[in-house]
This record gives structure tokens, sequence and C-alpha cells, in this order.
């Protein structure tokens, strides 16, 4: 018959507000310096828990895409994220 399908990972609901977030941010519909929603607001704007927006959130900032203002609010800081850094150095172009 086919191919046997490869098992896919579940994915959590925090994952995909986060990923949905990402999605906004790197569109421009979130800018760079712009404020999120609060997390009560994304709660009920995407039907979930709090646990599961302060999840999103905190993907959001172990992504390098926005940081969090205590009392503030949280911003965007990047519009994709970060490349890991090779360790190795660029070649040298001296002679």
């Amino acid at each position: 018959m086919g191919e046997p399908e490869e098992p896919v990972m579940p994915r959590y609901r925090y994952q995909q507000l986060a990923d949905d977030l990402e999605a906004e941010i790197t569109t421009g519909r979130l800018p760079v310096g712009g404020r999120l929603p609060g997390e009560h607001e994304l709660r009920e704007i995407h039907g979930v828990s709090l646990g599961t927006v302060r999840r999103a959130m905190g993907l959001l900032r172990e992504r390098g895409l926005i940081s969090t203002l205590t009392g503030a609010g949280s911003f965007v800081i990047r519009s994709r994220r970060p490349t890991p850094q090779n360790d190795t150095p660029p070649p040298s172009t001296s002679q």
C-alpha cells in the first residue's frame, strides 16, 4: 500500500496561539515597538484560558519576539526570530 505516515506531534493550544501571534508580528499587524493586547484581552479574543495566554507569551519571549515590562505590558521587539549564530568565524580575506 502507501508509505506509513510519520507520527504527528500533538500541538498544544498555547503553541498555536504563539504561532498565531508570531504571524501577526511577522506580517506587521503587530509592528515592532507596538504593544500587544493585555493577557485578559487575548484570553477573550482567542477563547483560551489565562494560563494558555501566559504560556504563549512566554514562548514568544523565548523566541526573542517580545519583551514584557511589569505593569506596562508586552511589546514587539523584533519582527523575525533571531537566527542562531554559527560559532565558526567567517573565513579571513586577508593574506
